[in-house]
């Protein structure tokens, strides 16, 4: 799985830059988020509930590359590692895990003058380890969003992941702000709304005009 995605997001970057008339900017920058989730299931004897805890943070760093045409074809493609400690509770008894999530994302649309909807595919690998055992995951989400720009030096962002059936969706509203001699700093603030999930994220990136 990794294999492919990471196959198919260097063939978008060589497709981008080939194309003259592109904006290409490539940014690096770093990631926070911290959660708190609350579920409940019955035990083996189908009367009592038990009630799950998990809270906790992770910190990371980001890569991501975006090429928009003003009435085109839009790519964007992000790599993403975070890493945190998390409480896992079951009733009264909490174990310390150490997790470490991976995610590979990938956005295409397609720009109307100042609009540019987009879908995107979100690979997501997961590894925890507590005292007593590990444990790794993989998932493959979708979501939905769009990047406005209302002026020559600002884009805005704003789109929904994790509408998966049972995903967690996420809300993320973001900005993009051009600054002299090709630079650009960019900000996101995430925010799931999940049943049972509550907390808040950012990230903070600088990119350069290629």
């Amino acid at each position: 799985m990794r294999f492919l995605t990471t196959t198919l997001v260097v063939s978008l970057l060589a497709f981008s830059l080939s194309a003259y008339s592109r904006e290409n900017t490539i940014f690096g920058g770093v990631y926070y988020f911290d959660t708190e989730a609350q579920s409940s299931s019955e035990t083996e004897e189908g009367s009592d509930v038990e009630i799950t805890f998990t809270t906790g943070s992770r910190a990371g760093f980001r890569f991501y590359f975006q090429s928009f045409e003003e009435e085109g074809f839009f790519v964007g493609a992000g790599l993403q590692s975070a890493e945190g400690d998390y409480n896992a509770c079951i009733l009264q008894d909490c174990v310390r895990v150490n997790q470490t999530v991976r995610d590979t994302n990938l956005e295409l649309g397609w720009s109307l003058r100042n609009w540019t909807p987009f879908v995107d595919l979100t690979w997501t690998d997961t590894d925890a380890d507590d005292s007593d055992e590990s444990d790794a995951d993989s998932d493959v989400d979708f979501g939905i969003g769009f990047w406005y720009k209302p002026s020559p030096e600002t884009k805005l962002k704003i789109n929904i992941n994790g509408l998966r059936e049972n995903g967690s969706q996420i809300l993320t509203a973001g900005f993009q702000r051009k600054l002299e001699n090709r630079i650009t700093i960019g900000g996101a603030f995430m925010y799931p709304f999940s049943q049972d999930i509550s907390g808040t994220g950012f990230r903070f990136t600088v990119g350069w005009t290629l």
